[in-house]
């Protein structure tokens, strides 16, 4: 620390973040004021990690998980704060984290203060990188500063934390939000971030019915269906919406109805996991010809299958976290990625069609996402709505 502030001045770093999460050290407490005497004899203000080890008063407290916000929402938090519990870009699922951010209260308050300082949206790719231009698209990261950078310049309340993780019914407040930013959304993709590969489109309209999560074998006519909205569909957090245990492999189902002009044939982002980019926990790849964690998609009751061979099938099957274990060394490929995929070829015929898909648990996953979106993509690579597809 002395070396480094000896060359880099005060002007050009005023805040030294020390980290200290997932730091076990004796005497932490004595550590972390050493760390902070140091800081300070050279005119410097410290950022620390929370939840990480305990730091005094004057430290600026960059605030990671969710749960740990709860402090701050009771005004008894000593810190001043910078948040960072809207989400890692490296978790979740890229569709879903756009509405998540666009909802979140940053800070947790309408407006600024002496101890909410702004936020910083991380993204930490703990496995191995070997083509770094590729971190931005696999995790999101161009479509995700839109929302986020929209919330803490404007600031506002959001909605409560609870409500977050899943896109607000129709015609509420929240919902005509999302909804108009979105347009937003696809005229920067469009122009301004041409170039950056951002693989999202337009999605918070799409309606769905989804039944609640039950045993694995369950007959579909016996399940209770609900309403759910979004291209990425968390069957998790609609569990947990309607009380639902989670057991280690369940079944379920979602289903919308598709509106065409003519006999046609649409391409769809189609994908039954979301594989943290922090760890290599998954089902893998799919069966040559079958999709991951064995799903299935039917369009007018004819199932639809990848539209193209796997390079890798059946492999980086991994049902427990990775971190710090060989396979975090793997770089993760675009197959195991439905919005990097090529999309489906789902054959529609004029008027309307029925799309069903069956979304199984197989193991005990962190996440439950499912995702189908009818997609655009030109013979640049470059992504948009498709159009002429209507929902109900």
């Amino acid at each position: 620390m002395e070396e480094f502030f000896n060359e880099i001045s005060k002007a050009d770093c005023p805040i030294i973040h020390i980290g200290s999460d997932e730091i076990h050290i004796d005497k932490p407490a004595e550590f972390i004021a050493f760390c902070e005497d140091i800081a300070q004899k050279h005119g410097r203000e410290v950022m620390v990690w929370d939840p990480g080890l305990p730091a005094s008063a004057k430290a600026i407290a960059q605030i990671w998980r969710e749960n740990q916000a709860e402090a701050v929402n009771t005004n008894a938090y000593v810190h001043r704060y910078v948040d960072s519990y809207m989400g890692y870009l490296n978790k979740g699922n890229p569709f879903t984290n756009v509405n998540k951010l666009l909802l979140h209260t940053p800070c947790g308050v309408a407006k600024a203060n002496d101890k909410a300082l702004g936020g910083i949206l991380c993204l930490w790719n703990d496995v191995r990188a070997d083509n770094k231009s590729l971190l931005f698209p696999h995790n999101g990261m161009p479509q995700a500063l839109l929302p986020f950078a929209e919330r803490f310049w404007h600031g506002g309340m959001g909605v409560a934390m609870s409500e977050e993780n899943v896109v607000p019914q129709p015609n509420s407040e929240w919902h005509k939000k999302l909804v108009s930013f979105e347009k937003k959304m696809v005229y920067l993709r469009n122009n301004l971030l041409y170039d950056y590969d951002m693989r999202w489109v337009a999605n918070a309209s799409q309606p769905w019915r989804v039944t609640l999560p039950t045993r694995r074998g369950a007959q579909k006519d016996s399940m209770k269906w609900v309403n759910a909205w979004g291209g990425v569909v968390n069957i998790m957090e609609v569990a947990k919406r309607h009380n639902v245990k989670l057991l280690p492999t369940m079944d379920a189902w979602m289903e919308t109805e598709v509106h065409v002009d003519r006999d046609t044939v649409i391409t769809a982002w189609v994908g039954f996991e979301t594989t943290p980019r922090s760890s290599r926990i998954s089902d893998g790849i799919g069966y040559q010809g079958e999709w991951e964690s064995q799903g299935r998609l039917f369009a007018n009751g004819t199932e639809v299958f990848p539209s193209e061979p796997w390079k890798e099938p059946a492999k980086y099957r991994y049902h427990y976290q990775t971190w710090h274990q060989a396979p975090s060394e793997i770089p993760f490929t675009n197959e195991q990625f439905f919005w990097m995929r090529q999309p489906a070829k789902v054959k529609l015929k004029a008027g309307w069609n029925k799309i069903s898909l069956y979304c199984p648990r197989v193991f005990p996953n962190e996440s439950w996402f499912v995702a189908f979106i009818p997609v655009h993509i030109d013979n640049k690579g470059h992504v948009s709505e498709a159009q002429g597809v209507t929902f109900r």
